[in-house]
């Protein structure tokens, strides 16, 4: 069904125009390879025009296989909790209906988890490529290995969180100075040089009703992932290791709280592990009215 719905939507979704020209207008190899897109997309794009020219027949292929890698990782390291997970990741992605290409590379990303786990360098690593390779944001899950499996402290990380509270919530006023910095350091030339400039010369002011509703979210999740990370982690062991990595998606998302919040994507591959840390505490639940209170809160 969400393969149907993400696959048979029309004119809807996150630029839509630019992905559906992209695959409209192009026809060779060549024409494709443009530098518009990321390698392994381009070639998916590729591949699809062989086979119909028919957007729609890009959109089923590209649905499928962002729905069916995700549930096909989430068998391995959240099959204590896999219906809610699944439900949840429903909710947090509108179904995988609407899908780009970050959602593809998150569907890949998740391919990594058991790797971690197994302590799989070689394997960690080149799926981190592929999804690279489809989307450039997910080079930041090449710190995840080291982090997963980082000396767990959670005093630290408590601190860690509120100083990049702290510093993300002044962030409009000290990120244009260190981007102005950085552009007079880098050749005038280039992608990178070119998004450092459209950030700078930008004038991102802080939208404080969405802050405090971002930081209550987490101010309400996080003391129920610290209380039953022990009873969680006797039940899965990839608990501890992913809640880390969600604190670390957190950290960095609260560095960019207040300005440039477009650099938040990068989090996107971390904090959507809070389907599975929760659905995890909801099963460690034994009292009907606290898995009542968790049901309000999602």
């Amino acid at each position: 069904l969400l393969i149907c719905l993400g696959g048979l939507r029309w004119l809807t979704g996150t630029d839509w125009n630019n992905y559906y020209n992209f695959y409209d207008w192009h026809e060779s190899w060549e024409s494709f390879n443009n530098g518009e897109f990321e390698f392994l997309y381009t070639l998916l794009n590729y591949l699809c025009k062989q086979i119909s020219s028919e957007y729609t027949f890009f959109l089923l292929v590209f649905s499928f296989l962002i729905v069916s890698l995700k549930i096909y990782s989430l068998k391995k390291f959240a099959i204590s909790c896999l219906g809610l997970t699944v439900f949840l990741l429903y909710c947090y992605l509108t179904g995988d209906i609407l899908p780009v290409r970050q959602d593809l590379a998150l569907s890949v990303i998740f391919l990594t988890i058991p790797k971690i786990q197994e302590k799989d360098k070689k394997s960690f690593f080149l799926i981190t490529i592929i999804a690279f390779l489809i989307h450039n944001s997910a080079i930041i899950w090449l710190f995840s290995y080291p982090i997963y499996w980082k000396k767990i402290n959670r005093n630290r990380d408590i601190i860690l969180l509120f100083v990049c509270f702290l510093i993300g919530f002044f962030g409009y006023l000290l990120y244009p100075a260190i981007f102005n910095l950085f552009a007079k350091v880098l050749p005038a030339t280039g992608r990178v040089y070119g998004k450092l400039i459209a950030y700078t010369i930008a004038k991102y002011r802080p939208s404080y009703i969405s802050i405090f509703g971002n930081v209550c979210k987490r101010v309400i999740i996080f003391p129920i992932l610290f209380y039953y990370e022990k009873k969680c982690a006797k039940n899965n062991k990839y608990y501890s290791g992913i809640f880390s990595l969600y604190i670390f998606g957190t950290c960095v998302y609260f560095l960019f709280l207040s300005s440039f919040t477009v650099l938040q994507r990068f989090t996107n591959y971390f904090l959507v592990l809070e389907c599975f840390l929760l659905a995890s505490c909801f099963n460690a639940m034994k009292k009907i009215n606290r898995k009542i209170f968790l049901v309000f809160i999602l």
